[in-house]
């Protein structure tokens, strides 16, 4: 009889020790099973199979230590399984924000950044030939057409002529264009556009063009950087008597670098 009692004692103890939990469930299919039963659509049946439907709500957790969110088979320390776009994870920090990816430091600390070469804005302008009269930086208005990587991030304003940029860091920045000018006779002529950030300027660009009648078409490329926000512009320098006072055509091309 001892003999008999000892042996059932270590036979349960045994099916303990390989026992599954199960929360919510009467069927757990690994070492700890919640079932979240949210719907009846998604309570899993007492016995037999249970279909990826019906573990939408699930959580497991393996033998192996897996964690398996949406699905009872996790190959992952974590293997999240969403029936929805865009519903399998969040993580705010206060980094996060529209078009930001995940990015981890040495020790694999992660955290939201914007992310690099994803985002750019363009201006383009065509104008009636108009030689101006008057000496001062010019903003051009009133462009023709724009483009921009996501109307969600930043915003191009073809009337104002304005870019707004989203994200802080790094922009390579084009302006290319058509200048030219009638108040030199047959000396040369200077092409002098700028960008203005919020107002200010904060770089400027310049070419020798070589006399009335005779239109230049320069590209400018500049690295600068923008803080999330800043109203961008391009204006055109005519402020002395012997600068570019005609732009019928430019281009203003902001790319996001890092």
């Amino acid at each position: 009889m001892t003999k008999l009692t000892s042996t059932f004692i270590i036979l349960l103890f045994c099916n303990i020790c390989i026992a599954q939990i199960g929360i919510n469930t009467e069927n757990p299919k690994a070492l700890l099973h919640i079932d979240g039963a949210s719907t009846s659509a998604t309570t899993n049946p007492s016995t037999g199979s249970i279909t990826a439907a019906q573990a939408v709500d699930d959580i497991v957790v393996t033998n192996q230590g897996n964690v398996g969110i949406g699905t009872l088979a996790p190959v992952t320390k974590l293997d999240i399984t969403s029936q929805s776009a865009g519903g399998a994870i969040k993580i705010a920090d206060t980094t996060q924000g529209i078009g930001k990816m995940l990015v981890s430091d040495a020790n694999g600390v992660g955290t939201w950044a914007s992310v690099i070469g994803s985002w750019y804005a363009i201006l383009t302008g065509t104008w009636t030939v108009a030689y101006q009269t008057t000496t001062t930086i010019r903003q051009l208005t009133n462009f023709s057409s724009s483009s921009i990587s996501s109307a969600l991030q930043g915003s191009v304003n073809m009337s104002t002529g304005t870019i707004q940029v989203p994200y802080t860091g790094k922009y390579r920045v084009t302006i290319a264009g058509h200048w030219g000018t009638n108040r030199v006779g047959n000396n040369p002529y200077l092409v002098a556009p700028h960008i203005y950030a919020n107002g200010v300027s904060i770089w400027n660009g310049t070419i020798v063009g070589y006399s009335n009648g005779w239109g230049i078409s320069p590209t400018f490329v500049s690295i600068l950087n923008f803080t999330a926000g800043n109203n961008i512009t391009v204006r055109t320098n005519e402020t002395a008597t012997n600068n570019a006072n005609m732009v019928d055509q430019c281009s203003l091309i902001i790319e996001f670098i890092q």
